[in-house]
């Protein structure tokens, strides 16, 4: 993807993710709304792979939504951010803006959310 791409491909997300929208926009956290602290996540300190790594474990650790198919890449475009594909199973009552907490409590300069999202089934041992 070339940077032109890019940036069209980064929007601002709405605070609620529809499902029967299906794939939801992007979102861009600001340096402010980072804080001031260095992020954890910094290209200077840890891999991709590793950043990839560690905040797909993250994800899949969250109870209010499950990750049928998960993968985590950073972006080539030289900042500390990166892009979310696959397909989540949410509630009804599921806000998007949890993931996008959990991703500035890290120091995510940006996501590229490419998520698709649909309803979740019943689970069985459910009541």
């Amino acid at each position: 993807m070339d940077e032109k791409a890019l940036n069209r491909s980064i929007h601002r997300i709405p605070d609620t993710v529809d499902a029967r929208v299906g794939v939801s926009d992007s979102w861009e956290l600001s340096p402010e709304s980072a804080g001031a602290t260095t992020p954890y996540f910094s290209q200077a300190t840890i891999s991709a792979h590793q950043v990839e790594s560690q905040i797909q474990r993250l994800l899949l650790e969250m109870e209010s939504v499950h990750f049928c198919c998960l993968e985590v890449h950073h972006l080539s475009d030289g900042s500390d951010g990166i892009c979310l594909t696959g397909r989540i199973e949410t509630d009804e009552d599921f806000d998007m803006q949890t993931v996008q907490d959990k991703l500035l409590d890290l120091g995510i300069s940006n996501v590229c959310n490419r998520l698709v999202s649909v309803p979740a089934k019943p689970r069985l041992n459910d009541n």
